[in-house]
Order: structure tokens, then C-alpha cells, then sequence
């Protein structure tokens, strides 16, 4: 029976002293500690018109000929979910923003030959030239432009037309002409086939973005 005592008291001596060795290792607290207020974050500084339409700025692009060309993008100045781009050999149009940040969808339109045209709702007289429905898609990561004009806006996957390789577009349209040679063979007049043009380039960077053209 002593022997059990003896054994139930080591047991007990053992865990007193582990329960001292535990709490003589945690820091002490002081009675009035106050914690160290977390420092705060600058604000964000405002966000520029270029950082929320990206695709704002001048661009050095060149088409699947190798032919360069140095174009505008700016805003519209009423809506800004238009944008105005100007310096191809086809004249001065514009797209509508269709998925943000930066993809948007060219309509078929009549061009103008005011260059200094910025605004949908102004008055302009056509230049007598006309342009295809397209695509512009501007990749902010890589710093690149893809423009499209002569193919339909694919609502689905719009950068899908840029994946087509230059014989692809040939091919079409070679195909497109044979069918019309065909079916209009000896009419007089007959419109001829328009070809759908990629160009691709690069965004120059200066502290001029949003100058307009």
C-alpha cells in the first residue's frame, strides 16, 4: 500500500515541476502593455483615364506584309466606352468597347475625312470610303496591339481571329473569288472581294498617352 502512495506522489511531483517549466518560459506582460498600432497603407493614388482604358496611346504595328504604319487610339469625347484610331491607310474610325479591359468590336462604317474627328455625335462628311467589321485587342501584360479589319466580331472568342495564319486568310479569300468569278461571270460591276488585313505592334510608352490624334 506504501508503494502505491510512493508512486501516486512521484506521479504528482513530476507534473508540478513540467506545469513550473511551462510557465516560467512564457514572457511576462506588463500590467499597462498597450500593442503597437499597425501601420497604415498609403491611399492608392487616382486611377488615369490610360489605366482604366488601357488601349489608349500610340502604337507602331505592322500588317502580315511587313508594311509598318504608327497609329492614334483615343477616347470619344462624349462616350468613353468608344474609341477613335487613326493613321492606317484606311482613314480615321472607331470600335465600341465589348469586353473590359481592352476588347473591342470595329462596325462596318462610312470614314470621314476629318481627321480631327473625335466625337460620334458631330457632324462629318464622308470621305467616300468605307470599312469592314473587325477587332481590336490590346494585351497589357505583353504591351501589344491586335487589330483586325474585314472579318466578323466573334462574340464567342474575339481573339480567334488572330490565331488564323496568314495562308489560312489567303486561302479564303482565294476560294471566295473563284466562287464569285463563277456565279458573276461576264457582269459588269461586280464589287470586288475585300480581304481581311491583322495588323500587330507594340505600344509606345511616354508620358503622352492621351494625347488625341
Amino acid at each position: 500500500m506504501r508503494g502505491i502512495y510512493l508512486f501516486i506522489l512521484t506521479i504528482a511531483l513530476f507534473g508540478f515541476t513540467v506545469a513550473v517549466a511551462q510557465t516560467s518560459t512564457a514572457p511576462e506582460i506588463p500590467k499597462h502593455y498597450k500593442p503597437a498600432p499597425k501601420a497604415l497603407l498609403p491611399m492608392p493614388g487616382e486611377l488615369t483615364e490610360n489605366e482604366i482604358f488601357p488601349v489608349l496611346g500610340r502604337y507602331e504595328i505592322s500588317n502580315e506584309k511587313g508594311e509598318l504604319s504608327k497609329i492614334s487610339i483615343s477616347n470619344d469625347a462624349e462616350n468613353k466606352g468608344v474609341i477613335w484610331i487613326s493613321g492606317l491607310v484606311e482613314g480615321k474610325f472607331y470600335a465600341n468597347l465589348k469586353e473590359s479591359p481592352a476588347t473591342y468590336k470595329i462596325f462596318p462604317q462610312k470614314l470621314s475625312s476629318d481627321e480631327s474627328l473625335d466625337s460620334m455625335t458631330a457632324s462629318k462628311k464622308s470621305s467616300g470610303k468605307s470599312i469592314e467589321e473587325g477587332t481590336i485587342i490590346f494585351d497589357k501584360e505583353l504591351n501589344k496591339i491586335y487589330l483586325n479589319i474585314g472579318n466578323k466580331y466573334n462574340e464567342n472568342d474575339p481573339s480567334l481571329v488572330f490565331n488564323k495564319l496568314k495562308n489560312d486568310t489567303t486561302e479564303e479569300v482565294a476560294g471566295e473569288e473563284i466562287r464569285n468569278s463563277k456565279t458573276n461571270k461576264n457582269k459588269k460591276g461586280k464589287k470586288a472581294v475585300s480581304k481581311s488585313v491583322n495588323y500587330t505592334g507594340s505600344k509606345i510608352l511616354d508620358n503622352n498617352l492621351n494625347q488625341k490624334p
